[in-house]
């Protein structure tokens, strides 16, 4: 169940539906130290209370499924790279990739 302390609450923005109209009561805000989506999803509970409240054991969103599986900002002689991967494979050739290079000897050329 969620939870009116924000450190308690661990709900991310992609993993809660809420209608609308608590957007009249409830708005978004910063608070130092804790995620905005804890504070956000707190108050959004502390407004319409348990008997209002219902936690599924299922995915509801895709929210996080819309963007790029992996962004790629780099600087390659003197040129800014920008690569949003989508693919699920070359995200994972991708990844493969940085981490073997990072595995290389510190004496090949342009090893870390």
């Amino acid at each position: 169940m969620p939870s009116i302390d924000p450190a308690l609450n661990c709900i991310d923005t992609g993993g809660a539906i809420c209608h609308h109209g608590v957007l009249e009561h409830v708005r978004w805000a910063w608070s130092p130290g804790i995620s905005r989506d804890f504070v956000f999803w707190s108050r959004c509970f502390a407004r319409l209370g348990p008997e209002r409240t219902v936690v599924l054991q299922r995915q509801i969103s895709v929210y996080n499924h819309f963007g790029p599986l992996i962004r790629v900002r780099k600087r390659v002689l003197g040129v800014a790279l920008s690569w949003d991967i989508r693919n699920r494979y070359v995200a994972k050739g991708y990844v493969l990739a940085a981490s073997f290079r990072r595995q290389l000897p510190a004496w090949l050329p342009g090893a870390r």
